[in-house]
């Protein structure tokens, strides 16, 4: 006897026998056993292969184990902040990589986790801002920019110490390196605390536009992994972002000195 179609428990929508999930919204198709509340321990575990309990059956209306095949690898550490977000209704949680790299390399540094993460937007977005903020504090320095060039000119130690000291006490200079050491702690502090739900945010806005596109329901579990995952081959594009805005801005500021 042929299997019969199945309906969806939660958008009600008539799918096929071989369809495990649906093909309207995604959701697994329940057949002989009552849709649960709730994912538990090895169920969950087999559900998304990562080995993470989820204490709650859904982020954002999108099920814990999609999201933590969205995610991948690190789904046993990025999930419970998640989970945590949306159990608490907080916006706030704590991402050390992002906080370091912003620590000591400002918004640039930030940009290459949002690369290696996928969120294309955000990393140019920081990218940009970095760019323009590194610039103005460049230029605000002044001849301070070709200070190490200076300093080997000299053929007098003396000299070269005593021209050191004037520049590095100088306003400008004072200023460009207060407002440096400014942005990059405020961007340490503020995307520390927001990246993760940032990346709640666009985790599930994914996983819904991937479900309006998917023409197969057969590879929709599959297909997560692929839409979302890493990327460290866009790593490598902020990197380049990082090398190319120090040779830009050193061009323009050489630029101005000659006008």
């Amino acid at each position: 006897m042929a299997d019969k179609n199945v309906f969806c428990g939660e958008c009600g929508e008539e799918n096929e026998p071989a369809f495990e999930y649906c093909k309207n919204c995604g959701a697994p198709l329940k057949r002989e056993e009552p849709i649960n509340s709730e994912y538990v321990g090895a169920e969950y575990q087999n559900n998304n292969g990562y080995g993470y309990s989820a204490p709650i059956e859904s982020i954002d209306g999108i099920k814990s184990d999609e999201i933590a095949l969205f995610v991948g690898r690190k789904a046993p550490v990025i999930l419970p902040k998640l989970t945590n977000m949306e159990m608490s209704g907080s916006k706030i949680s704590w991402c050390w990589p992002v906080a370091v790299l912003s620590f000591f390399f400002g918004p640039l540094g930030a940009a290459l986790w949002f690369f290696y993460r996928k969120m294309y937007k955000w990393a140019w977005c920081l990218v940009a801002f970095g760019f323009l903020t590194t610039l103005f504090v460049t230029v605000l320095r002044g001849d301070t920019v070709s200070l190490g060039q200076m300093i080997e000119s000299f053929t007098d130690g003396k000299i070269a110490l005593n021209e050191l000291y004037t520049i590095t006490s100088d306003w400008r200079f004072l200023l460009s390196e207060t407002i440096d050491d400014v942005v990059n702690l405020a961007s340490a502090i503020l995307l520390g605390m927001f990246s993760f739900s940032i990346y709640k945010n666009f985790a599930t806005s994914k996983i819904r536009e991937y479900r309006e596109k998917n023409s197969d329901p057969r590879y929709y579990r599959m297909g997560l992994s692929v839409v979302g995952g890493t990327s460290s081959g866009m790593v490598w594009v902020g990197i380049l972002c990082m090398t190319l805005s120090d040779i830009v801005i050193s061009n323009i500021v050489s630029l101005i000195k000659l006008f």
